[in-house]
Formats: C-alpha cells, structure tokens, sequence
C-alpha cells in the first residue's frame, strides 16, 4: 500500500525525488497528471509521488491543486505527505505550503530546503547557491519563475499567513516540543551532516507526518519513515542520446556550449521552428537531426536562439504562457517522431515542462525512475506501444557543465576517436 505520497509543482521535481526512493529499492510510481484518483493503485506502491503542474499557476489554483490531493491522501488513510519543493524555491511556495498543512489537518510542518550535494544550502533562513543568495543567481534570472527573495520567511509570506519559525539543527528538538499552532519550521542546513542530524531528531518524534523539502531531504524519509525496499534496477547501455532542451536556464545553456564543444551535434529550434507545427515544417527539421545523429550519435535540440537572450521582459512581449507551451508542445512532436524511428538512443530532457509536453503528446502517463546519473538527473523507464524507452531527465538548473557528457559517457556505446570519453 501507499505509505508516502509526494507532490511536486513539476514533473522533474516529482522524478528527482521519487528516484531517492527507489534507489533504496523502494518501489515508486510517478504519476503525471494529478486529476488520477490516489486509491486506484497498484497493492505493492510504498511511494506515490505526483506533478501538480501548479509551478506556472497562480497561487489560487497552485493551493487548490495541492490541497485536493492532501486531502485525498488523507481521506484514504496514506499516512505521510511529503511537499516537495523547487530547490531554487521558484514557484507557488507560501500557497502549496499552505495547502499541505490545510489538507492535512496537520499544524505543523518541517521544511528543510537544503540541497548540499547540488550546492543549495541554508543559513540564517537564506536559501544560498554555491554560497551566493539564491536570488542573486543565475535563479533570480530565470525567464519564467525569477526568484525575488533569497531569505525564506520573505517568500514564504507573500502567498501565505503561515507563522514560520527558523532553527539551527541544535535548536530542532526544543522547538518540536514547543510548537503547537499552525506553523512552519525551516531548518538551516550547510551540510548533509546537518540534515541527517534533523532526520535522528524526526525519527524520535510522534505527531510529525508532514514534511517539505526538496530532493536533498527527501533522501531522509525512508530513514525515518522506517521504509524498506527490495526492488532495484539498472541501465541499459544504448547506441547514442537525444537530448531535447526546453530549459531557458543560462546553466543549462553552458552545458549545452560545453557539450557541443565535446562532440555533440547541435540542432536550434529557430523562431519559427518553435511554432512551425506544420507536416513540412517538422518534416524539413528532423532531416537535420537525423544527419547528426547518422554522424555523431549525440545531439542536443535546443531552445536557446543565437544572439538573443531570452529574459523575463522578452518572453512577456511574446506572451510568456503561450511561449512556454508552445515549446514544450514542439518538442513533443518531434519526440514522438523521433520515437517511432526506433533509434536506439536515450531520450534526455531538461526542464519539467518540456517533459510534461512531451508526455501528453506521445500519450504515456508514468515513468518508473531507475537511478540518478548525478544528484538531481533522474533515469526513469518509460513503457510505450510495447517498447520500453531510456529517458534521463533533469531539471534546468541541475548538473554541472559536463553532465551531457557525463551522461554519453554512462549510457551509450559512443567513444570519440583517440580513446575512451
């Protein structure tokens, strides 16, 4: 039965966390769509983990999308809800705070946002990125969800009336004892050392079966959750990879530089590729990619425009939303081209909605995650017409400049000429 249900406001959030589950061979299912009723699941699920799609939201539709699912959760008796939160704290996070609490019946909540291995620590409430205050990063830029406030109480209040308390992981337990109305408790973390520290003080503590986090805690719960798992998996080697790059991040536009400049092919989608949805249009584009793939084995479709860069103010003149689905929607068409090819190839994908587009388009609605290549890409399986289908994903923000290669390197039989990559 469903012991833990997750929500997260993207579909990567949902696989980057369910995945820390099943490399403890606890078995997880992601769901994309969160309209799917919690009860119709399979007897052997112990993690539930869902895409609320509600990052994009307003706030009024982001609490309802949760709170519906919390209350559900609740109604059916799964007994731990875990929110899981965007590491960079983009999105609706005061409102889908609230939403947890509220659906739950719950009064308490522990938000550790801390993330050490991908450089998200907290100190002093402020959420940092490689020790830079998370809004004067690369986050803060963010053409579609630009993170304004790097001390979290501050982004906590502008969706929600939530009184949040912020401790040290020393002032953890005498706090838990003392809280009793409707709070948040954010606890400072610089270190993996400092969360597992909180996870010995959780796992002592009766009443506390909310949590909020993102991936770095959620590696925690199965501790203590006091889950045990017996299912494990592993790659499989393929004969190349199609990355498909929807993410606007300037990290992930390093990357892809990084990996074009290491042997990868690279193919734009031009301004009118982006809504050229035409039989001719795309027709004419995935000739170009085959030429790639024939030769190199490794390309990367982008979304990134050469000598333009894409910022907030730009992408509100050419209607951001739209701008946005459109993308992703791009990329789904030619994903499923691509896909009934039958190349031997693992599909890797950057940024939840380009995921979620592409998922609504080829029609599939779950992904089994496998393993993390590095902290925060995923690999998942995904079953489709019979065929079982390598996809890696990632969001844009994760990864260092050579996690393209990385990747070459890990899943396919690609080696550049003068030895091993």
């Amino acid at each position: 039965m469903v012991e833990l249900l997750v929500i997260a406001d993207d579909f990567t959030g949902a696989l980057d966390t369910g995945v820390q589950f099943t490399k403890k061979g606890i078995q997880t299912k992601i769901i994309v769509d969160s309209k799917c009723q919690l009860k119709n699941q399979d007897n052997n699920v112990q993690v539930l983990a869902v895409n609320t799609n509600s990052r994009a939201m307003d706030q009024k539709q982001a609490y309802e999308a949760v709170y519906k699912l919390v209350h559900e959760a609740r109604e059916i008796g799964i007994p731990y809800i875990y929110k899981k939160t965007d590491s960079a704290l983009r999105g609706n996070i005061g409102g889908e705070l609230s939403a947890t609490i509220d659906g739950s019946g719950q009064r308490r909540m522990v938000f550790i946002p801390a993330y050490p291995d991908a450089d998200r620590t907290t100190e002093n409430g402020i959420q940092y990125y490689k020790s830079i205050p998370i809004s004067e990063t690369a986050f803060g830029r963010d053409p579609f969800e630009p993170v304004k406030f790097s001390f979290i109480p501050d982004i906590i209040k502008q969706q929600s009336h939530v009184p949040v308390h912020i401790a040290n992981v020393s002032e953890l337990e005498k706090l838990l004892d003392t809280m009793s109305e409707k709070e948040v408790c954010v606890v400072n973390a610089k270190s993996n050392e400092d969360i597992r520290k909180a996870a010995d003080i959780l796992k002592e503590k009766e009443g506390y079966n909310v949590f909020a986090g993102c991936a770095g805690f959620a590696s925690m719960l199965p501790y203590i959750l006091g889950m045990e798992g017996k299912y494990f998996f592993k790659p499989r080697m393929t004969a190349g990879v199609i990355v498909s790059c929807g993410s606007l991040n300037p990290i992930t536009e390093r990357q892809i530089k990084y990996a074009e400049q290491n042997g990868f092919g690279r193919v734009h989608l031009s301004a009118l590729g982006k809504w050229d949805t035409q039989s001719k249009g795309i027709e004419k584009f995935l000739q170009s990619i085959y030429r790639q793939y024939e030769e190199k084995k490794c390309v990367i479709i982008d979304s990134f425009e050469e000598g333009k860069e894409l910022d907030e103010n730009t992408l509100q003149k050419e209607k951001m939303e739209e701008t946005r689905f459109q993308v992703a929607n791009i990329h789904g068409l030619i994903m499923q081209k691509l896909l009934e090819t039958g190349f031997d190839a693992t599909y890797v994908v950057t940024g939840g909605d380009t995921l979620k587009g592409i998922m609504d388009v080829i029609g599939c609605e779950k992904l089994n995650p496998v393993t993390e290549i590095e902290k925060g890409v995923v690999l998942s399986k995904m079953e489709l017409k019979g065929r079982e289908i390598q996809v890696i994903s990632k969001s844009g923000g994760f990864g260092g400049t050579d996690i393209f290669c990385k990747i070459r390197r890990t899943v396919t039989r690609v080696r550049l000429r003068g030895g091993t990559l």
